[in-house]
């Protein structure tokens, strides 16, 4: 869809209210009534990237699917496939060349994230990697 020619070209966002689910309600501080509100309806709001807030990957685990995984003493685990938030801690599912790994997404295990090139650097104990290797031999994997 063209971006529309009537309406305000520019202004700042005062205000962000979601109303349902992945739907949401912006203010403009350059749209003062109904009329002007009215033309923008059904447009695109382009943003800067410099302008969006820092995604807090902790928050939004969801955004890590694609990932890499190194471990900083195992290496390139794999990519992450899912993210598993069934359970009270989220937990990445990682496939690689040793099978399905299950990290917690926890301070404990997670070291850093690289926006640059999508890594997550990661120190997991030696039994989580035993056990995916395991399972994946039983597999036949």
């Amino acid at each position: 869809m063209p971006p529309t020619l009537r309406g305000p070209f520019g202004g700042a966002v005062a205000s962000v209210r979601e109303f349902r689910e992945g739907s949401f309600e912006v203010a403009f501080d350059s749209v003062c009534d109904v009329r002007t509100a009215e033309t923008l309806v059904g447009s695109y709001c382009l943003v800067r990237k410099a302008d969006l807030p820092d995604i807090d990957r902790l928050e939004e685990p969801a955004t890590l699917v694609g990932w890499r995984v190194v471990d900083d003493e195992w290496g390139d685990l794999g990519t992450v496939a899912d993210v598993d938030e069934t359970s009270l801690q989220a937990r990445l599912v990682v496939r690689g060349v040793d099978g399905e790994v299950l990290i917690p997404l926890v301070d404990a295990f997670v070291a850093d994230f690289s926006e640059a090139d999508h890594t997550i650097s990661v120190h997991i104990p030696q039994g989580l990697l035993d056990l995916a290797r395991s399972n994946a031999h039983e597999a036949g994997e």
